[in-house]
């Protein structure tokens, strides 16, 4: 998908019936990742830049997964993580905060490894200005 063709809202409505048909689950949170290519990192990220979504959650063993779900690893390494609360209308602005400020002024660079976004069992919603989430960015030291 990409920002002008977004088809987040399908995704979560397929998915989200399915997660209590999932065994072994580690939490009770769920998990919005994002997959690039590697233009990613040497090209502007514009509303046409297509990538990879996944809706999915946590598991302590690859075993019973239900048919028609697959399993994504996502590799170890080192994480920038950043709370944000509000609408997802406005998590743009965190992003670009810190893909354009804070990012560049740290000691790290992005790494060519899955973005995701973690909300817990707490999270109230995508209408809901008090939803908490978790934004991961995989980070090279």
């Amino acid at each position: 998908m990409s920002l002008a063709e977004n088809t987040t809202q399908q995704l979560w409505q397929s998915f989200g019936p399915r997660k209590k048909e999932i065994v072994h689950r580690a939490d009770a949170g769920s998990y919005s990742i994002q997959i690039y290519d590697d233009s990613f990192l040497k090209e502007p990220f514009l509303p046409t830049t297509f990538f990879e979504k996944w809706a999915g959650v946590a598991v302590m063993s690859f075993k019973k997964i239900p048919q028609g779900l697959e399993v994504l690893q996502i590799p170890e390494g080192h994480w920038a993580v950043f709370e944000y609360q509000g609408l997802p209308r406005d998590f743009g602005d965190l992003v670009k905060y810190v893909m354009t400020d804070w990012l560049p002024h740290s000691p790290y660079e992005l790494d060519a490894r899955p973005q995701f976004e973690y909300m817990d069992e707490n999270y109230k919603g995508p209408m809901d200005p008090l939803s908490q989430e978790e934004f991961w960015v995989p980070l090279v030291k």
